[in-house]
């Protein structure tokens, strides 16, 4: 038997559901991190994106017998960081609203660091003006870079829908990024 640290996912699954208890806890080492990050990409709060991933090892763990080994378990998990967000995300009763003091303005003098940051600050927001599911595919697909094939299983759609709705959902993206003056009026898309 391979050392734990060397079995692939499924192969760890296996020991799992063959009453190893114990080996899940490699899974979680291995996933913790990401699992935690889509979340808090998601969610942008980070209590709730701490819960959320804690939820998903639990729920993960509670239904390991209907993983299905020819998916990667990675996008398994994945699959349900994002529902679980989004589920979130729908249950928050309060909507906060993005106040004009909450937008800086980039000084002439300030140092190249600084720019970016404001600049991700406000694709941060921009993302956050997106429906759940739009800022969902975008994260997963430029953040984390995840192929088409495993968005397609997450979001559980065919690739060309996949496609589709990325290229709308950057399509809203970029009119947000141009209302808020975040990039020019001619641009892409």
């Amino acid at each position: 038997m391979k050392r734990r640290t060397d079995a692939t996912d499924a192969e760890i699954v296996q020991e799992c559901l063959a009453g190893d208890r114990d080996a899940f806890g490699v899974l979680v080492d291995r996933h913790k991190s990401v699992i935690f990050n889509v979340a808090l990409q998601m969610l942008k709060d980070r209590s709730d994106a701490e819960d959320a991933a804690q939820c998903v090892f639990i729920r993960a763990y509670e239904r390991l017998g209907s993983y299905k080994p020819q998916h990667k378990f990675f996008s398994w998990i994945y699959r349900m960081t994002v529902n679980e967000s989004l589920n979130r995300i729908r249950g928050r009763r309060e909507t906060t609203e993005l106040h004009e003091s909450m937008l800086v303005s980039s000084p002439e003098t300030t140092s190249r660091a600084m720019v970016e940051a404001e600049l991700e600050d406000r694709m941060g927001e921009a993302l956050m003006e997106l429906v759940p599911e739009d800022r969902a595919l975008i994260l997963l697909r430029h953040y984390e870079e995840m192929p088409y094939r495993d968005l397609g299983f997450v979001f559980d759609v065919p690739i060309q829908t996949v496609k589709s709705r990325l290229f709308t959902a950057r399509r809203r993206l970029c009119e947000i990024c141009r209302r808020r003056g975040i990039m020019p009026t001619g641009g892409i898309a």
